[in-house]
């Protein structure tokens, strides 16, 4: 059984109530605590509900939980737990999903191999 903790990050430009802001770069990283992978890295718009600089980190945790449940999961990843609330997450335009904890059946080579990919 291997485990691991991913966390994603959406950054914008502009503030949230103007057009500038209406997309953001998405980065989701699989923290093997050997191995750090980007599993995902795009510009991505801001979700509907994003009407200000607090629901970045909203965006960016549907983002993450999306990456979950069908980029990790298609490499046999499945979520079980989220790590204690760190307080606060956002700084200045980055917003940030919570750490989800995730685990696979399998040996840490495979991990290796599998990561790999990217969206």
């Amino acid at each position: 059984m291997q485990f691991a903790r991913v966390t994603g990050t959406l950054s914008t430009s502009g503030s949230a109530s103007d057009g500038a802001a209406g997309e953001g770069r998405l980065v989701v990283m699989l923290d093997t605590g050997h191995r750090v992978t980007t599993v995902r890295e795009e510009v991505m718009p801001l979700l509907p509900s994003a009407t200000d600089l607090s629901d970045i980190d909203w965006s960016a945790d549907q983002y993450t939980q999306e990456t979950i449940a069908v980029d990790l999961a298609e490499q046999g990843w499945e979520a079980f737990g989220v790590a204690a609330d760190e307080g606060p997450r956002q700084i200045g335009r980055l917003g940030t999903s919570a750490t989800y904890l995730v685990r696979r059946a399998g040996s840490p080579q495979d991990s290796l191999n599998n990561t790999e990919t990217s969206r």
